[in-house]
Protein backbone atom coordinates (compact mmCIF):
# COMPACT_ATOMS: atom_id res chain seq x y z
CA UNK A 1 0.00 0.00 0.00
CA UNK A 2 1.19 3.78 -0.84
CA UNK A 3 2.61 5.77 1.70
CA UNK A 4 -0.23 8.63 2.46
CA UNK A 5 0.73 12.12 1.97
CA UNK A 6 0.90 12.95 5.29
CA UNK A 7 4.16 10.29 5.82
CA UNK A 8 5.79 11.34 2.28
CA UNK A 9 5.57 15.13 3.88
CA UNK A 10 7.04 14.19 7.29
CA UNK A 11 9.69 12.12 5.67
CA UNK A 12 10.79 15.06 3.06
CA UNK A 13 11.06 17.34 6.21
CA UNK A 14 13.04 14.87 7.97
CA UNK A 15 15.12 14.15 5.11
CA UNK A 16 15.75 18.62 4.35
CA UNK A 17 16.18 18.56 8.89
CA UNK A 18 19.09 15.69 8.04
CA UNK A 19 20.70 17.55 5.15
CA UNK A 20 20.87 20.52 6.79
CA UNK A 21 22.76 19.05 9.89
CA UNK A 22 25.05 16.69 7.63
CA UNK A 23 25.95 18.87 4.27
CA UNK A 24 27.53 21.75 6.36
CA UNK A 25 29.98 18.88 7.35
CA UNK A 26 30.59 17.34 3.86
CA UNK A 27 31.19 21.01 2.62
CA UNK A 28 33.72 21.21 5.18
CA UNK A 29 35.59 17.84 4.43
CA UNK A 30 35.25 19.48 0.69
CA UNK A 31 32.68 16.51 -0.19
CA UNK A 32 30.59 18.83 -2.06
CA UNK A 33 30.86 22.29 -2.30
CA UNK A 34 28.41 25.11 -1.30
CA UNK A 35 26.22 25.44 -4.43
CA UNK A 36 26.16 21.53 -4.18
CA UNK A 37 24.64 21.56 -0.64
CA UNK A 38 22.17 24.58 -1.48
CA UNK A 39 20.95 23.53 -4.39
CA UNK A 40 20.08 20.02 -2.84
CA UNK A 41 18.29 21.27 0.18
CA UNK A 42 16.42 23.57 -1.95
CA UNK A 43 15.35 20.70 -4.22
CA UNK A 44 13.76 18.98 -0.92
CA UNK A 45 12.06 22.19 -0.18
CA UNK A 46 10.48 22.21 -3.47
CA UNK A 47 9.60 18.46 -2.86
CA UNK A 48 7.66 19.29 0.24
CA UNK A 49 5.61 22.51 -1.08
CA UNK A 50 5.03 20.03 -3.77
CA UNK A 51 3.38 17.58 -1.49
CA UNK A 52 1.49 20.64 0.88
CA UNK A 53 0.09 21.72 -2.12
CA UNK A 54 -1.32 18.46 -3.40
CA UNK A 55 -2.41 17.93 0.01
CA UNK A 56 -4.23 21.32 0.42
CA UNK A 57 -5.64 20.10 -3.35
CA UNK A 58 -6.60 16.55 -2.19
CA UNK A 59 -4.75 14.98 -4.59
CA UNK A 60 -4.42 12.00 -2.73
CA UNK A 61 -7.94 11.46 -2.33
CA UNK A 62 -10.10 8.63 -3.96
CA UNK A 63 -12.46 11.03 -4.77
CA UNK A 64 -10.35 13.31 -6.74
CA UNK A 65 -8.72 10.86 -8.98
CA UNK A 66 -9.55 10.35 -12.63
CA UNK A 67 -11.72 6.81 -13.35
CA UNK A 68 -11.60 4.76 -15.90
CA UNK A 69 -13.61 6.36 -18.79
CA UNK A 70 -16.69 4.12 -19.46
CA UNK A 71 -16.75 3.24 -23.23
CA UNK A 72 -20.24 2.56 -25.43
CA UNK A 73 -20.71 -0.96 -25.97
CA UNK A 74 -22.98 -2.03 -29.11
CA UNK A 75 -26.71 -3.44 -28.65
CA UNK A 76 -27.83 -5.85 -28.82
CA UNK A 77 -24.41 -7.71 -30.04
CA UNK A 78 -23.69 -7.24 -26.39
CA UNK A 79 -25.77 -7.32 -23.46
CA UNK A 80 -25.91 -6.74 -19.64
CA UNK A 81 -25.20 -9.60 -17.54
CA UNK A 82 -28.02 -11.17 -15.11
CA UNK A 83 -26.30 -9.62 -12.55
CA UNK A 84 -27.22 -5.94 -14.26
CA UNK A 85 -30.94 -7.01 -14.30
CA UNK A 86 -32.47 -3.81 -12.92
CA UNK A 87 -29.18 -1.47 -13.35
CA UNK A 88 -29.36 1.83 -14.78
CA UNK A 89 -27.89 2.74 -18.34
CA UNK A 90 -26.69 5.41 -20.66
CA UNK A 91 -28.46 4.31 -23.90
CA UNK A 92 -27.94 5.52 -27.19
CA UNK A 93 -31.03 5.26 -30.20
CA UNK A 94 -31.77 5.82 -33.68
CA UNK A 95 -33.11 9.70 -33.79
CA UNK A 96 -36.65 9.46 -35.51
CA UNK A 97 -36.88 12.73 -36.70
CA UNK A 98 -33.26 12.30 -37.98
CA UNK A 99 -34.85 11.05 -41.22
CA UNK A 100 -37.97 12.77 -42.52
CA UNK A 101 -40.50 12.39 -45.60
CA UNK A 102 -37.65 14.16 -47.45
CA UNK A 103 -35.03 11.90 -46.66
CA UNK A 104 -31.93 13.07 -43.96
CA UNK A 105 -32.49 15.98 -41.54
CA UNK A 106 -29.26 17.60 -41.20
CA UNK A 107 -30.56 19.48 -37.91
CA UNK A 108 -31.60 16.85 -36.13
CA UNK A 109 -28.73 14.74 -34.46
CA UNK A 110 -28.59 10.84 -35.61
CA UNK A 111 -28.70 9.04 -32.12
CA UNK A 112 -30.23 10.36 -28.61
CA UNK A 113 -29.45 9.25 -25.22
CA UNK A 114 -31.41 8.94 -22.27
CA UNK A 115 -30.85 6.68 -19.30
CA UNK A 116 -33.15 3.12 -18.89
CA UNK A 117 -33.46 0.22 -16.94
CA UNK A 118 -31.93 -2.78 -17.88
CA UNK A 119 -34.80 -5.45 -17.04
CA UNK A 120 -33.51 -8.36 -17.90
CA UNK A 121 -34.13 -9.24 -21.19
CA UNK A 122 -34.23 -6.01 -23.07
CA UNK A 123 -34.06 -1.84 -21.95
CA UNK A 124 -37.38 -0.34 -20.71
CA UNK A 125 -37.17 2.28 -23.39
CA UNK A 126 -36.68 -0.33 -25.71
CA UNK A 127 -40.38 -0.76 -27.12
CA UNK A 128 -40.20 2.94 -28.26
CA UNK A 129 -36.93 3.40 -29.49
CA UNK A 130 -34.17 1.28 -31.54
CA UNK A 131 -31.27 1.09 -29.31
CA UNK A 132 -27.68 1.14 -30.80
CA UNK A 133 -25.15 1.61 -27.48
CA UNK A 134 -25.49 1.59 -24.33
CA UNK A 135 -23.24 2.21 -21.08
CA UNK A 136 -23.19 1.75 -17.76
CA UNK A 137 -23.57 4.63 -15.18
CA UNK A 138 -20.22 5.26 -13.58
CA UNK A 139 -20.16 5.62 -9.88
CA UNK A 140 -18.76 8.34 -7.92
CA UNK A 141 -15.66 6.52 -5.80
CA UNK A 142 -16.52 6.49 -1.63
CA UNK A 143 -13.23 8.19 0.02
Amino acid sequence: MPSSIDNQIACVKREISMRKYVYPNQVARGKMNEKQASDGIAAMEAVLNTLIMAERAHLDKAWNQPAPLPTWISYPEHKPTDDQKYDDFFVLYLNPRHINKLGLSHNAPLLLAEVSTWIGDKFLCEDRFTITHYMPIPTLPKE
